[in-house]
């Protein structure tokens, strides 16, 4: 046992399996008071917003994900494998669509369980070159015990998929900045290029940032031009498809819907907007019969409408039109008190996002709200930013500024972008935010101890 604590990737594996198998377990405990013996939130995949008809993934898989202009397709195209690859059972046939919906839910909540112990592995990994390696182990434990970890992975959106690769690009970024010949920089183009066909937040600008962080780490030049070779590539054909198919270089809702509501103090009202445009076109709508399905469906099969529907690019148009009328003429002062209170749902606890049940049964959540919203939360960080400013070092600043503007940009994004769910958003921050935290916090203690203690 004594062997496997001293080894740093067999301690690594272990807590991964502990969590994922931890998780499974709590999940199964739970299972007769879960909506349909699967869910711990009462939300399925096809009810989301974002998400194309399981029906339209299963009966044509790829001219459905070539088709998709609301959101990035990595969600849509994990939930297109897992249909391929359940069985088609006699007691669930594919052709039972909502029998399919619950098994495809529940192999995404295994991936998810997976994912979930990935994150204490990446955590325990990244603080065991700051901490000794028990207490990196402890406080790894001690993330994957975050009521928001929970929430989100029993969430079927693609919320924690973004956290994790969040969390991984971050941290080979920082292993990039420790190794004198570039680091993984191939693993890191593919997390980015991951990221952008993630989550709409990533588009072009986000390559380009990383790229810049790269240079300011002063990683080869080759090493950046890997870098860009892969991610320009990946990014430059996904933007032709979306401008050729959509005449758009972003996703539809990102430019429409949620800069609309970023600005409004009202944002609800955008939110009823979207979800009966369909409903008052009162069947007006002529569709292209050469259209794929997903673009003239109009409800999905749980009676809700199909946002990736051809119209709402018309619609998503004219509310990027209203935010950009907004930005322009409103007032400074009411902008930035908008801002502000985007902000404010931002530090709000994460866990809070929906209620959830494995979340309502845990003990010290109360705690962990605390900890990870205003104002103790801010303080944290505040702290910790001084303590991280004290420890630099003649030379640092531009891998500083190289690790800060990654998280710098996404909490931007999060904040100046939508208004409503910014809580949710910074949960895609929260793993690397308690690292530098913790990280932070033990070496301002081991400097005093050595210091004060043993002088």
């Amino acid at each position: 046992m004594k062997n496997i604590f001293r080894n740093k990737w067999a301690t690594a594996t272990l807590i991964g399996v502990v969590g994922t198998i931890a998780l499974n377990l709590l999940e199964v405990s739970l299972k007769k008071y879960e909506l349909m013996g699967v869910y711990c939130v009462r939300l399925d995949s096809e009810s989301l917003m974002h998400t194309a008809s399981i029906e339209d993934l299963r009966d044509a898989p790829l001219d459905t994900l070539m088709n998709i202009h609301i959101q990035p397709p990595m969600l849509d195209t994990i939930r297109a494998l897992i249909i391929l690859a359940l069985p088609d059972t006699e007691a669930t046939p594919h052709r039972d669509s909502l029998g399919l919906l619950l098994r495809l839910d529940r192999a995404t909540f295994l991936l998810w369980s997976v994912l979930y112990g990935l994150m204490g592995s990446i955590v325990f990994l990244w603080l065991s070159d700051l901490l000794p390696q028990w207490c990196a182990a402890v406080m790894a434990l001690a993330f994957l015990a975050h009521p928001a970890m929970l929430l989100f992975a029993s969430f079927p959106d693609g919320t924690f998929l973004s956290a994790f690769l969040i969390l991984l690009t971050y941290y080979l970024l920082w292993r990039i900045r420790n190794n004198s010949r570039g680091g993984p920089v191939v693993f890191f183009a593919v997390g980015v290029a991951a990221l952008f066909l993630t989550r709409s937040i990533f588009q072009l600008p986000a390559v380009f940032l990383f790229a810049a962080s790269l240079a300011l780490l002063k990683a080869p030049r080759r090493s950046i031009a890997v870098y860009l070779l892969i991610t320009v590539t990946i990014t430059g054909l996904y933007l032709g498809k979306q401008y050729h198919k959509f005449g758009i270089f972003s996703t539809s809702s990102f430019s429409g819907l949620n800069l609309a509501r970023s600005v409004s103090e009202n944002p609800g009202h955008y939110m009823d907007v979207y979800w009966n445009y369909l409903v008052e076109q009162n069947g007006e709508i002529q569709y292209d019969g050469s259209l794929p399905n997903t673009l003239r469906r109009e409800q999905k099969i749980v009676d809700v409408p199909n946002f990736n529907n051809i119209s709402y690019l018309t619609l998503n148009k004219e509310l990027l039109g209203e935010y950009l009328h907004t930005l322009s003429t409103t007032p400074v002062r009411k902008l930035a008190d908008i801002y502000l209170g985007n902000a404010a749902i931002y530090f709000k606890p994460s866990s809070g996002y929906t209620p959830d049940l494995l979340v309502s049964v845990l003990p010290w959540r109360a705690v962990y709200d605390l900890g990870f919203s205003y104002p103790v939360f801010v303080a944290l960080l505040a702290v910790s930013i001084a303590i991280a400013l004290f420890r630099l070092r003649p030379g640092e600043t531009g891998a500083t500024a190289a690790l800060a503007l990654p998280g710098l940009f996404i909490f931007l994004v999060s904040v100046l972008c939508d208004r409503g769910e910014n809580m949710r958003f910074k949960f895609f921050l929260e793993p690397v935010f308690f690292v530098f935290i913790v990280s932070q916090f033990s070496a301002a203690a081991r400097h005093v101890y050595r210091k004060v203690v043993r002088p």
